[in-house]
């Protein structure tokens, strides 16, 4: 038993010194599978799911521990699973509880913190038939039947900044912290910290961030209510009005400091909670507690569970989503606008349009794009797109700028600009400039060439195609429109017929029309000009969008650039009540707001997320040649939120999901 205890002690100190310097997986956020009921009504056996908790932990910590738990409680009960919790009075005798559980007829097992990592790697090692589940356990190496539940804290903790920078008077912040030799702390600090630099970058403000660990062992650094209460009362003496909290119950006493002050001063003062809704378990703090950083641990484990029934399960890292909590009795000190941008953030940082920099660095890379002609870096869409991607890279360190190209013949001669002077990435932004792009890649092979909407039917070493489903993105407004007409015709304006995705935009608009209902009308018109015209024509879009609306159709879609701009807005100028109008590649309720009126979402492709994944890729040295898929989708509906039936919404949410895994299929573009 002491050789035991000596291994997986020894196990833990070396994971735990790997982790301080792991970079932190970038995924898809975690999604709730589908789960075959029917199988599992079937299923003679019932399935035990184990929980064991860390020594000196409480299951009812409003934590961890409780979050796992009420997942369980939620197996139990939806899906009939037998659950139990233990916890031994020392390390040891846990790794003994491990043993047994694993021995026995446990199929599942649960352990929660960092602490625990070790003896459960140990564990599933020596029984590879039983599946592991490690809450907060990032897994350096992959173990087939052990699978740590991960959550990208530091996109927590930004919100968390991006929160307080939004409501602070006195212009200072500031975080309590555990220790700093525990990664995720390390990780919300530093999210929290970039959320408010990047607040203050975006509305030019000067928000100052102050912030302190706790000085103690890693023990000590998460229990000691005192020393929390102590700092927060310094940082308020600071004049700091908002103090978020990331240190357990060193934390709760932080918190529990600032209600006590908040309830005396005439100015406001916010705390901010982590890891659950603190407003649910430190009742103490709620004269201060707007909001808190947490992870969906309970949707997370819930997660797991069903693909462990579902057979779906892998080792390895599977990684959360995270978010703030509900603002309770702040919720109308928030103003609409902030709920907006949070809402936004929350989304960026999910599609990696909005990147943290928590290890990341992206000093000494530089990132020139050359666009086409007759293009705006500020054309509210395409272009614009792209440029924000790069600017989330220039948000951790790179150099970016660009070029607007004047002339066809140019395209070489822009491109050659950055190559000489030392860009890593170049960008080119439209098909027209795939031929010049391939070429300099063979001219300059050490420097990553990226094509925006330039498929690779053959891949040209060093330049990525970054290329998205157009189609689907076209079906899903399809069948949101064909579901909004009233009177049987819906019109598209587009761009070019000789830009490939303009067309698989117009074929997915017109399949998802088909999809709902096939007799309603569909009125298609492309622009009769070059590509040189074709997308900054907003006259030609506005007439056009009127023809359509004259013959009776009462929804537009506009896929054609500035082009497609000036549809939009013809179509918004329509009277008190306006017919209803789809934009095009990003949310253009944020760029084009002449559009409201009759804006109800836009089928969008997410280029600034891809655009900075490709950069984070590139640096991480995980990125290939060849054809790189960004994601589509509808944008929100924002004012029109309450015109769209929850069953439409549903159907577009299933429709979405299908065209992702391939279930559903509109077209053999890019097959």
């Amino acid at each position: 038993m002491n050789n035991r205890r000596t291994t997986w002690i020894s196990i833990i100190l070396l994971l735990f010194v790997f982790s301080l310097f792991a970079k932190p997986l970038r995924s898809l956020q975690a999604q709730n599978p589908a789960i075959d009921t029917l199988e599992l009504a079937q299923q003679d056996d019932t399935f035990k799911i184990a929980l064991v908790l860390d020594t000196g932990s409480e299951l009812l910590d409003g934590g961890y521990n409780e979050s796992t738990w009420s997942a369980l409680q939620r197996a139990e009960s939806e899906l009939g699973a037998e659950i139990a919790f233990y916890q031994a009075p020392d390390p040891e005798e846990t790794v003994e509880t491990l043993f047994e559980l694993a021995a026995g007829d446990t199929d599942l097992i649960f352990t929660v913190g960092f602490q625990l990592a070790a003896p459960t790697a140990e564990v599933a090692l020596q029984y590879p038939n039983k599946h592991f589940i490690g809450v907060d356990q990032f897994q350096i190496e992959t173990i087939d039947n052990y699978t740590g539940l991960i959550f990208p804290e530091d996109q927590g903790g930004f919100l968390a900044g991006v929160l307080a920078a939004s409501l602070t008077q006195t212009g200072i912040v500031a975080g309590v912290y555990g220790s700093p030799d525990v990664p995720p702390v390390v990780a919300f600090r530093e999210g929290y910290e970039a959320g408010v630099r990047w607040y203050n970058e975006q509305f030019g403000t000067s928000v100052i961030v102050v912030g302190e660990y706790h000085p103690g062992t890693v023990l000590d650094a998460f229990a000691d209510p005192s020393w929390g209460a102590s700092i927060a009362a310094s940082f308020l003496e600071e004049d700091a009005d908002v103090v978020f909290a990331a240190a357990g119950a060193t934390g709760v006493g932080a918190l529990e400091e600032v209600a006590f002050a908040a309830e005396d001063e005439d100015q406001p003062i916010y705390c901010i909670g982590v890891d659950t809704d603190q407003w649910l378990t430190v009742p103490e703090a709620h004269p201060c507690l707007v909001s808190s950083a947490t992870k969906q641990i309970a949707e997370g484990v819930y997660t797991l569970i069903l693909n462990y029934l579902n057979g779906d399960i892998e080792g390895g890292n599977f990684v959360g989503t995270v978010g703030l909590a509900p603002f309770h009795d702040f919720e109308d000190e928030l103003d609409a606008d902030t709920k907006t941008l949070l809402k936004q953030v929350e989304r960026g940082l999910q599609t990696n349009a909005i990147l943290t920099c928590y290890n990341l660095d992206l000093s000494g890379i530089r990132i020139g794009m050359v666009m086409d002609i007759d293009q705006r870096i500020d054309d509210g869409s395409f272009n614009e797109s792209v440029w924000n991607g790069m600017r989330a890279a220039e948000f951790c360190g790179a150099e970016i700028d660009f070029v607007e190209t004047q002339s066809t013949s140019d395209y070489a001669t822009n491109i050659t600009e950055f190559a000489e002077n030392g860009y890593n990435i170049i960008v080119t932004v439209g098909f027209a400039l795939a031929e010049d792009t391939n070429a300099a890649a063979l001219a300059y092979p050490d420097i990553l060439f990226v094509g925006v909407d330039q498929f690779q039917t053959e891949v040209t070493p060093g330049v990525v195609g970054m290329v998205f489903h157009e189609d689907q993105a076209g079906f899903l407004a399809g069948v949101l429109a064909a579901n909004l007409t009233e009177s049987n015709i819906v019109a598209a304006v587009l761009g070019s017929d000789i830009i490939p995705p303009v067309v698989a935009f117009k074929d997915g608009f017109e399949a998802g029309v088909r999809y709902v209902d096939p007799d309603i009308r569909v009125i298609s018109t492309f622009h009769p000009g070059g590509v040189d015209i074709a997308f900054s024509d907003p006259q030609w879009g506005a007439a056009t969008a009127r023809q359509a609306l004259d013959q009776g159709a009462d929804v537009v879609f506009a896929a054609a650039g500035l082009t497609g701009n000036g549809a939009l807005i013809e179509v918004a100028s329509v009277g008190t009540n306006p017919p209803y109008c789809i934009g095009v590649d990003t949310d253009q309720w944020l760029t084009v707001p002449e559009a409201h009126p009759c804006l109800v979402s836009s089928a969008v492709k997410l280029l600034d997320g891809a655009m900075a994944s490709i950069v984070v890729d590139y640096v991480n040295g995980t990125l290939e040649s060849g054809n790189y898929f960004g994601e589509v989708g509808l944008a929100p509906f924002h004012d029109f939120e309450d015109s769209i039936s929850e069953e439409l919404k549903a159907e577009l949410a299933t429709l979405a999901q299908q065209l992702r895994d391939g279930t559903l299929q509109v077209s053999d573009y890019y097959q």
